[in-house]
């Protein structure tokens, strides 16, 4: 009889330190600022850790220019990174989120170090849904053989394929090169083209949606002009296309076009 009355005596014990423990969280988190921090003091709140200055973000990028942090104000590419990092704290993006949609328009190769790459690829994949999107390609390369500078424009098409049970967004194209742009077409409309992103010339906000076992074609177009007239008697060319989509595998899938090139 006494061991439940010692018992009972302990859970009431228990009981009594968890509503008081209930109740001073809940005027921790109504209370003022002075409140908190005695409570961080005590060690009853943690410090919450204060958010990246715009400088902590401008440092974790780099200009596709010069190889150096955006901050450091070398080029109009540096500048227009900044300003896509200023406009997305200013919608309240932070961490993760922030880089996520940087990474999203500049590619994962805009981040300075491999251990945030690595950070924002398990990032996307925790956010991944749990049947997600997949996109496939049906060829990765294509070479146009020898093109010659007087027969102007070139090009060729990809089918992009949503090999996953989600919807497929793609969100970006981007190419290696003023002279190759690339567009996409689907249900027998092109969208907007788009060309190398780092001249900052490229649609904002597009977006295609493509639903599970649909396809959309990937268009790409070759100028042989783009750089001026051409002095040598060939030029071996090897461009890119870069397509972002939400594939939480593969979110930059690649082709590639090759060519000859003659005056």
């Amino acid at each position: 009889m006494k061991h439940k009355i010692h018992f009972k005596g302990n859970m009431g014990v228990l009981v009594v330190v968890l509503v008081l423990f209930l109740i001073g969280l809940v005027l921790a988190v109504t209370a003022g600022p002075a409140i908190q921090m005695y409570m961080v003091k005590m060690g009853i709140l943690t410090q919450p850790e204060a958010p990246k200055t715009s400088q902590e973000y401008y440092d974790m990028f780099l200009c596709p220019c010069c190889g150096k942090s955006i901050a450091t104000e070398c080029c109009g590419m540096a500048k227009q990174r900044r300003d896509y990092v200023n406009n997305l704290m200013l919608e309240g993006k932070q961490d993760n989120e922030l880089v996520y949609e940087m990474v999203k328009r500049f590619g994962l190769d805009s981040l300075e170090s491999e251990s945030q790459k690595e950070e924002i690829q398990d990032y996307m994949s925790e956010i991944a849904p749990q049947n997600p999107a997949q996109l496939e390609l049906s060829a990765e390369r294509y070479d146009f053989g020898k093109v010659s500078q007087s027969d102007g424009v070139v090009s060729t098409t990809f089918t992009v394929t949503n090999a996953g049970k989600n919807n497929l967004i793609i969100e970006n194209l981007d190419t290696s090169c003023m002279c190759t742009t690339a567009s996409l077409t689907y249900d027998g409309k092109e969208g907007p083209v788009f060309g190398m992103s780092m001249h900052g010339s490229n649609p904002q906000g597009y977006s295609l949606v493509i639903p599970p076992g649909d396809s959309a074609e990937l268009n790409v177009y070759y100028d042989p002009l783009a750089h001026g007239k051409q002095d040598k008697p060939e030029m071996d060319i090897t461009r890119e296309v870069t397509i972002v989509s939400n594939d939480p595998d593969d979110f930059q899938k690649k082709v590639k076009i090759t060519l000859k090139q003659v005056p």
